[in-house]
């Protein structure tokens, strides 16, 4: 933990938030659930908490790990980190920054400004800026390339698919028995970390990541993989992710079909990924089931929001009464019904990325945010945005999802979203083919051109 390249850094910062067991959970309706044997599980009422987390063998562990990883994190941003770079030309650097300070000023002047406040100030604001200055100083952009990068994201989306899989295998026969319908399975499929939602969304994200190995070996397989993935996604029953990963889809294929040692793969597999779902439906039809296993989005018909538009509504409220710097983050605390008694950050957020700077943070928030986006944008526009499409599509899914939903504001994207626009930014410029990979179509090597 203590080497000067902070790539090996990044698997555990990615993959460490989805350590939390569902069992051990802190939020009660996670714990309807418990493992009684292989397979086997106990139905237990809804809104049971568990205080597990909240045990000193728990917390000394805990604690002793985070002051050993941040130790090593300031050891290393102090005497590796080369922080020249977070002010090169067209830099994402100040609009992070602009963030922070967003985030950090949210309800400032509001008298009912709580601690609860600034506790959620704290986190968000120093997430963001820890995230993305970590990495944009401490990698090692030679090795941890784009190539690198989609790896991360394919091993991140291939853990929620197998996540999902898990839980439909060992969870869905006693879902059946108790419940007799299959959308139900919804708020069951859940971690110790997120809900349904949250893996859907994450999953969908990820679907570009494939589309950057159809130019290796075994291209057919990565985009039978994609296309599973985004199968994965409507067994969240999350219709945000839905919507999310079908835009990925849809635009990776685009610019997979521009490029032709990548068009004749994109092309057969869409059409065979167009028949299967062809086929499936006609399964769905013709054996009457298609009210089990759309229930869920025809119910929601009614209220399509889900009760977003009643937050929405309070959160410009919120905006009305506090302009310049927002309610602050706990400003909706009180009309949330919280099941497990205890304060939650992620529990009172407006389900909206625009609508939550807005309340949270009023003008200053909205403009920090648009002025991110903006350089965000202005990133994957540039003259070498090819070469970052991919992760482009990625990005413009994270920032769709987070426009209906709370996903901006949790640790585990961000990490994903620090990363992945660090990467972008200091690798835009450098060539990700290998030296001993041998060219196609004409083309010569790198080698070869170092050497010309």
């Amino acid at each position: 933990v203590f080497a000067p390249s902070a790539d090996g850094c990044v698997v555990p910062l990615v993959f460490g938030t989805y350590c939390v067991s569902a069992n051990n959970s802190p939020w009660g309706f996670v714990s309807r659930f418990r493992i009684t044997g292989i397979g086997s599980y106990e139905l237990l009422p809804g809104g049971e908490y568990s205080h597990y987390y909240e045990s000193t063998a728990f917390l000394a562990f805990v604690i002793a790990g985070a002051a050993t990883v941040g130790l090593a994190a300031v050891f290393r941003l102090v005497f590796f980190g080369d922080f020249r770079r977070l002010f090169a030309p067209k830099t994402l650097f100040w609009g992070v920054v602009a963030l922070f300070v967003a985030y950090a000023l949210a309800g400032a002047g509001n008298p009912s400004y709580t601690r609860a406040d600034a506790v959620a100030s704290a986190v968000w604001s120093l997430t963001i800026l820890f995230s993305y200055v970590f990495f944009a100083v401490t990698l090692d952009f030679d090795k941890f390339n784009l190539e690198r990068l989609a790896e991360i994201l394919i091993a991140l989306s291939l853990f929620m698919t197998a996540l999902v899989g898990y839980i439909y295998l060992t969870r869905y026969p006693i879902m059946l028995k108790s419940f007799g319908t299959l959308w139900l399975a919804k708020p069951q499929v859940i971690a110790g970390w997120g809900m349904s939602n949250d893996i859907g969304i994450m999953i969908a994200c990820c679907v570009p990541a494939y589309f950057v190995k159809l130019k290796k070996k075994l291209a057919p397989m990565w985009f039978a993989f994609a296309c599973a993935s985004l199968m994965t996604v409507f067994f969240t029953y999350c219709r945000t992710g839905l919507i999310v990963g079908s835009v990925a889809f849809i635009g990776s294929f685009a610019v997979s079909v521009t490029d032709k040692r990548t068009r004749l793969t994109a092309l057969i597999g869409s059409g065979t990924f167009l028949l299967v779902i062809g086929l499936a439906l006609g399964v769905v039809l013709a054996t009457d089931s298609a009210s089990t296993v759309f229930e869920y989005f025809i119910e929601r018909m009614d209220d399509f929001s889900t009760g977003r538009f009643g937050i929405w509504r309070r959160f410009l409220e919120y905006f009305a009464a506090h302009p310049i710097f927002g309610a602050g983050f706990n400003a909706d605390a009180g009309a949330r019904d919280n099941a497990s008694g205890i304060f939650d950050i992620f529990a009172v957020l407006a389900h909206s990325t625009p609508v939550q700077m807005l309340g949270s943070c009023g003008v200053v928030g909205a403009a920090a945010w648009l002025y991110h986006t903006f350089t965000t944008v202005r990133l994957f526009c540039d003259k070498n945005a090819i070469r970052i499409a991919f992760f482009g599509i990625a990005t413009l899914s994270y920032v769709l999802a987070g426009t209906l939903d709370t996903v901006f504001f949790k640790p585990n994207f961000v990490f994903v979203y620090a990363l992945v626009l660090a990467v972008c930014y200091y690798t835009a410029e450098k060539p990700d083919e290998k030296p001993d990979e041998k060219p196609t179509d004409g083309e010569i090597s790198i080698t070869e051109a170092q050497n010309v």
